[in-house]
């Protein structure tokens, strides 16, 4: 019963809400979940929020597979523009929209798109936001989804399971 009363709340909320990268009174942007499928031993794993700032802490994002045998991600800015594309499940974004600036990261959210074939044949297909930060304070992420970080994950097992040592604001 408790269940069903906390995922009745849950849907309340999520119906009620802002949009993903809206700010929402007095509590910060709203964050979607971080990316996590998994079928079988394949495992998709990925961050919702990354910090290419050059202070040497989650400067690049991934997708992180565990058996995937094929791969492809997608990341779209606002405007729908493909920024990144990769089928290399070892190749990262360093943030840089192309149509804002060439050799910056630039801020804001972020849609990401996922597709992965496993060893046992099974595929994920999946997406999610990620916001990118450059500055630590700014913006500030609501407690209602927090923020998960690159430097989280174990390859080992499927889900955040490590403190970050990176440091954004959280109301």
């Amino acid at each position: 019963m408790y269940r069903f009363i906390s995922l009745a709340c849950i849907i309340a909320m999520v119906i009620s809400s802002c949009r993903k990268d809206e700010h929402i009174g007095g509590g910060g942007i709203l964050l979607g979940t971080p990316l996590q499928l998994s079928v079988d031993s394949l495992c998709v794993q990925a961050p919702n929020v990354f910090t290419p700032n050059g202070d040497g802490i989650d400067e690049k994002y991934w997708v992180q597979c565990r058996n995937a045998v094929a791969f492809d991600m997608t990341i779209r800015n606002s405007s729908d523009s493909v920024v990144f594309h990769s089928t290399d499940q070892d190749q990262h974004w360093e943030g840089i929209d192309h149509t804002v600036n060439d050799s910056l990261p630039s801020a804001g959210a972020y849609h990401v798109s996922v597709e992965a074939t496993g060893t046992s044949g099974a595929q994920l297909s999946g997406s999610s936001t990620v916001y990118v930060v450059l500055e630590l304070n700014t913006p500030c992420f609501s407690s209602l989804v927090p923020p998960v970080f690159g430097d989280q994950f174990d390859p080992r097992i499927c889900g955040p399971v490590y403190p970050t040592n990176d440091a954004v604001c959280v109301q």
